[in-house]
């Protein structure tokens, strides 16, 4: 009867531990993009430009988000001009400023966007219509920016899930303006503007539930408690 015990709590605890699932925390893996963008001339398209991520591995676990990291840079020279030149003398541009605001979009295919602004601006003084002296350069400018966006919904966390690489297209527009006083004519502002993006995506997930190695432990009890205790019926029958 004592055997009979031992065996009886041995595969009673092998089987508390199978059935009792074990307690998984939550996990993050961060994925950067394989093709980030350098410097290039806006506004794209065209040509076409796309950020790559490798997409989850599905035997990690359960994915429960999706947070998207953008990284961007504008960079550009502005030059401002004076038209006033044919209103007189008096038409003369004192002071003003000049700005570029470049908007980049990373879209996903199911059409879920992530933006990120970038402004750059210079102020400008005694700005002549005069030969010689109507228009006025900034110099370099640059600006660097970033934002994050996290997506739960099914249908994006399907896109994200698999073995290959989830490939996001990238756009973006560019406007320029001017703010002038003094003067009787419109100022105008010319730029040659250039961008680069890049980004990672984070993996927030729940870890697919290993056995631990306690729950093997009483599993191997548990079969040895089984082939002692027939052994020994076996003897005695």
């Amino acid at each position: 009867m004592k055997s009979l015990s031992l065996f009886c709590v041995s595969v009673l605890a092998a089987i508390v531990m199978v059935v009792v699932p074990c307690s998984v925390q939550a996990s993050t893996l961060t994925v950067p993009t394989t093709t980030p963008i350098p410097l290039t001339a806006t506004d794209w398209p065209p040509p076409p430009e796309s950020l790559a991520f490798q997409e989850f591995d599905p035997s990690l676990g359960t994915l429960n988000s999706v947070t998207l990291d953008l990284s961007g840079t504008l960079t550009t020279t502005l030059t401002v001009g004076n038209l006033s030149g044919s209103f007189g003398a008096g038409a003369a541009l004192s002071s003003g400023s000049a700005s570029t605001q470049t908007t980049l979009t990373v879209q996903d295919p199911l059409g879920n966007e992530s933006l990120l602004n970038l402004t750059a601006s210079f102020p400008f003084t005694n700005l002549s219509p005069t030969s010689g002296s109507n228009t006025i350069t900034s110099g370099a400018l640059m600006q660097t920016g970033s934002n994050g966006s996290t997506y739960v919904s099914p249908a994006v966390l399907a896109e994200f899930t698999g073995l290959s690489t989830i490939s996001l297209s990238s756009s973006t527009s560019t406007l320029t303006g001017v703010l002038y006083t003094g003067g009787t004519a419109a100022a105008y502002a010319s730029q040659a503007p250039m961008a680069a993006l890049t980004g990672s995506v984070t993996y927030n997930y729940t870890p697919a539930v290993v056995p631990e190695p306690s729950t093997f432990a009483l599993l191997t009890v548990g079969v040895w408690g089984i082939i002692g205790y027939r052994w020994r019926k076996k003897r005695s029958a």
